[in-house]
């Protein structure tokens, strides 16, 4: 709908990146169809934020492709990006999460682990657990490559944890009446906007606004629905204890 090249770059930006983590051939695909072209455009698009999000997504690109060299310096750009022009920090344990993730596909697992120590650490003081869920991922398959068994397991039984704990705060943010009549009220908004293009359109009279969407981004489809090794010592055993 939007006119703002910045903002077309920014949701194409996020359109690959969930294209990325539905994971099928198809989906990566239509990423690749959506961030390849605005990437190489990114020059004549201003803003951090822009510039950030297409360097995320365009790594994400890079790793698929198994280009890791070249994904490690576009993300480690993106990462100085955020951290020292944007001040977001979650995005820069988004950042870290994805590049311990590079350094195990590297097999350098003493950086990954290292890595994925802050990202996990940032993350859980910012009370972000999806983030937290994709460190603690990432952090089960090092160890396993690593063979260290009783870590592999534990960070397991934590993500899960997490896993269930985020499941619970969807359920009830979904029955929220507040969430209801947000969603209800965008829904409205949406239909009514596009009924007035279609008179337009049907009136001939000129429209303000390009409708053209690309097939690829797939509107018209629904979509699918640690200074120790140890995880355990980055929660100082209060893991229990500790409200999120």
């Amino acid at each position: 709908i939007t006119e703002s090249k910045s903002m077309q770059a920014m949701c194409h930006a996020y359109a690959a990146v969930s294209y990325f983590c539905i994971g099928d051939a198809e989906s990566s695909s239509q990423a690749i169809d959506l961030i390849g072209p605005v990437y190489q455009m990114k020059d004549t698009i201003n803003g951090v934020r822009e510039e950030a999000s297409l360097h995320f997504a365009y790594g994400l690109l890079l790793m698929r492709q198994q280009d890791f060299q070249e994904a490690r310096n576009r993300l480690a750009k993106g990462l100085q990006i955020a951290h020292n022009h944007m001040g977001n920090l979650q995005l820069v344990s988004q950042y870290l999460t994805i590049l311990g993730n590079l350094a195990l596909a590297l097999h350098d697992t003493v950086q990954a682990r290292e890595i994925l120590r802050s990202s996990l650490t940032l993350a859980k003081k910012l009370y972000d657990i999806p983030t937290q869920i994709w460190a603690l991922s990432v952090l089960t398959a090092l160890y396993q490559q690593l063979g260290d068994r009783g870590n592999e397991m534990e960070n397991d039984e934590y993500r899960r944890k997490k896993l269930d704990e985020l499941q619970k705060r969807l359920a009830d943010a979904y029955s929220s009446i507040h969430h209801i009549e947000l969603i209800s009220k965008v829904k409205l908004e949406v239909q009514q906007f596009h009924e007035l293009d279609i008179k337009r359109a049907m009136a001939n009279q000129s429209m303000s606004v390009n409708l053209d969407i690309p097939e690829s981004i797939g509107l018209s489809t629904p979509l699918p629905v640690q200074s120790s090794s140890r995880l355990i010592d980055l929660d100082g055993g209060r893991r229990g204890k500790r409200k999120i």
